[in-house]
């Protein structure tokens, strides 16, 4: 009887030691690799889950301290189960906020490149013009003396002012101005004209059924005008405004209207037609447009390639919302250069 008894309570024993390396124990629901956590450990983990410090998405900080209270305690299938789920609806959270990033970043990569292009163009233009000037210079014996200069003896007697060899004075001025090279078709055509007019003082506010159908009309009229390029930049306006981005397609056309005043050697723009002066260099100074006076200055009087370095600074400052020194340096020697010809 008294072995009977024994057995028994070795039996009894023996379940619960089973039972407790399987199960953890009443209440702790089932553990791993045999440990034990009680129900208050568990609270104490969800607890940390929720800690502002971890629930914003620094799963393996939640991780490393909830297994400082216990060894493994991580790993707890009711604990494993709670860090899944939070971590699955950060990883949510995540993809809605930063899909209008994503957009918005590879639009300033389609900017970017229709910017790196057009340099790329402005570039090649000059280079061409350039090479023709270059070669005309050669012919009469002249050498190159930087910035699209040319002459002898160290003088300057002749410069490439829109690609071709202009003879120059001591101060560097045309003797004779250069014969217009374009041809009839720089002058505004009624056609393209009367569709610039449209668009002068037209500005996209809001995505509507009116300026959509606006803008589409636009489109249409410079496609009949030949004028293919301008049509393109509309339908980019278009794309814009059905992504109800109004602010982006108002850009895109403001910058188209400046290019149609720019290739038609701004003819239709009467402010652009106004002199430039000392006095609007200093007024522009006083508002800290440090960047127009350039493009002012060296439109009026720098060489193409020039224009260019100008436009590059003004455009990488731009970017960046800030001028480095070198690139300051380069636009304050070009200023210097041509500030005292203003009147």
């Amino acid at each position: 009887m008294y072995k009977t008894i024994k057995s028994m309570r070795e039996a009894l024993e023996e379940a619960r030691a089973y039972r407790d390396t399987t199960e953890g124990g009443p209440g702790s629901g089932p553990q791993k690799g045999g440990k034990k956590f009680s129900s208050s450990q568990i609270k104490k983990a969800y607890g940390i889950l929720n800690d502002p410090r971890y629930k914003q998405g620094n799963y393996s900080g939640a991780v490393k301290t909830i297994n400082k209270l216990a060894p493994g305690l991580a790993d707890q299938p009711d604990v494993k189960n709670a860090l899944k789920r939070a971590n699955e609806e950060l990883d949510d959270d995540d993809k809605e906020t930063i899909k209008p990033i994503i957009k918005q970043l590879q639009k300033s990569v389609k900017a970017h490149d229709k910017q790196a292009k057009q340099l790329q163009k402005d570039i090649q233009d000059e280079v061409k013009l350039e090479s023709a000037a270059s070669d005309k210079a050669k012919g009469m014996g002249l050498d190159y003396m930087s910035f699209g200069r040319y002459g002898k003896g160290g003088k300057v007697t002749h410069k490439n002012i829109g690609g071709t060899l202009t003879a120059v004075d001591k101060d560097e001025k045309p003797v004779k101005e250069p014969e217009d090279k374009k041809d009839d078709d720089s002058k505004m055509p009624a056609d393209v004209m009367k569709t610039f007019n449209d668009i002068k003082n037209f500005e996209i506010t809001d995505n509507n059924a009116e300026q959509v159908e606006k803008l589409e009309k636009v489109r249409d009229d410079f496609d009949d005008a030949g004028k293919e390029k301008y049509a393109a930049e509309i339908d980019s306006a278009l794309e814009e405004l059905m992504d109800d981005e109004p602010e982006n397609a108002d850009d895109i056309l403001s910058d188209l209207k400046q290019k149609i005043k720019d290739d038609f050697n701004e003819s239709i723009s009467i402010k652009l037609k106004e002199t430039f002066t000392k006095a609007d260099f200093k007024d522009n100074e006083r508002d800290n447009e440090h960047g127009l006076n350039a493009k002012k200055v060296v439109d009026m009087f720098g060489t193409g390639a020039e224009k260019m370095k100008i436009d590059a600074i003004n455009a990488r400052h731009n970017m960046r919302g800030s001028i480095s020194r070198e690139d300051q340096r380069t636009r304050d020697d070009i200023v210097n250069k041509y500030y005292s010809r203003l009147k």
